[in-house]
């Protein structure tokens, strides 16, 4: 990576960024496939800086997308100024791309956001998500926050937790802040008390329950196109959505590894419940169509 954020560590122990060859990606995905995987992640670290022979990220993903066997692919955690139109396009337009990004916030206030070092404005960040939910219907987001930065006063807090209850986000994975060694932010002074780090990552925590439960519940009359995992304790088929909503389903049919749609009947915060579609058929990719 080469963005040294002033809390990681990473372009430090793994060097500066460079892509695999467009074609290594490729002949993996395709021994992933052939070996009866059905969603390919497609990960890294900043990913969406990817270039290689001509090829941006964009063209990656449009380029696996067609890998014969691919069920679907899904981005893992993505830098949000990485994320241009190209990018967007190709996920409203092709269905085999996820509709979900893992969009990095860290902070809502612009000065900590200077402090880390992060190349955007919580305008800028709210302006591309906003933009995302316009253009890709139903995508779900969720976003990474590291709470008690040092220098992170009230206020700041104030204007990260706002952000946060105004924009669209399914879930936040919330990082209460911890020094690593080598970091410039190790070196920063004005620490936060830990008693007081640890209220605002409990509030910031609650608030993301209440978003989960929001998106959940907005999926009700909804078919979602799902992948079944595995049976739960209680014997019922669970996967993920496109949009990686948590699904069950109570059917004694062995959907496993399956493409699946599912129409949305209920949902709480842990997971929507649904039915499978009625004449659902197994065709030979193993993909499961109406």
């Amino acid at each position: 990576c080469d963005v040294f954020c002033s809390f990681c560590v990473i372009p430090y122990t793994r060097g500066r960024q460079r892509s695999r060859t467009l074609a290594d990606c490729v002949r993996e995905t395709a021994a992933l496939t052939a070996r009866g995987h059905r969603e390919i992640v497609v990960t890294g670290v900043n990913i969406g800086t990817y270039m290689e022979g001509g090829a941006d990220f964009a063209g990656l993903l449009d380029q696996l997308s067609e890998v014969h066997g691919v069920g679907r692919l899904r981005i893992s955690s993505i830098e949000p100024m990485t994320v241009d139109d190209s990018v967007i396009d190709l996920m409203a337009r092709n269905d085999r791309i996820c509709p979900y990004l893992h969009l990095c916030l860290q902070s809502g206030d612009d000065a900590i956001l200077e402090t880390m070092k992060r190349p955007y404005t919580a305008a800028e960040y709210r302006s591309l998500l906003l933009d995302i939910v316009a253009r890709v219907p139903n995508a779900g987001i969720g976003t990474d926050i590291i709470v008690g930065f040092p220098g992170e006063t009230e206020e700041s807090f104030a204007k990260t937790y706002a952000l946060l209850e105004e924009l669209p986000f399914y879930h936040f994975h919330v990082f209460s802040y911890s020094e690593h060694t080598h970091t410039r932010s190790a070196k920063m002074p004005e620490k936060i008390q830990p008693e007081i780090v640890k209220k605002r990552s409990e509030k910031v925590r609650r608030l993301g329950q209440i978003k989960k439960q929001r998106f959940h519940e907005a999926q009700v009359g909804r078919t979602l196109q799902v992948l079944f995992e595995r049976r739960d304790p209680r014997g019922r088929l669970v996967g993920h959505a496109e949009n990686y909503a948590l699904v069950s389903v109570d059917d004694p049919r062995d959907l496993t590894n399956r493409i699946v749609p599912v129409e949305v009947r209920e949902a709480d915060v842990d997971e929507v419940r649904g039915t499978v579609l009625a004449g659902v058929e197994l065709d030979r990719q193993d993909r499961v169509t109406a």
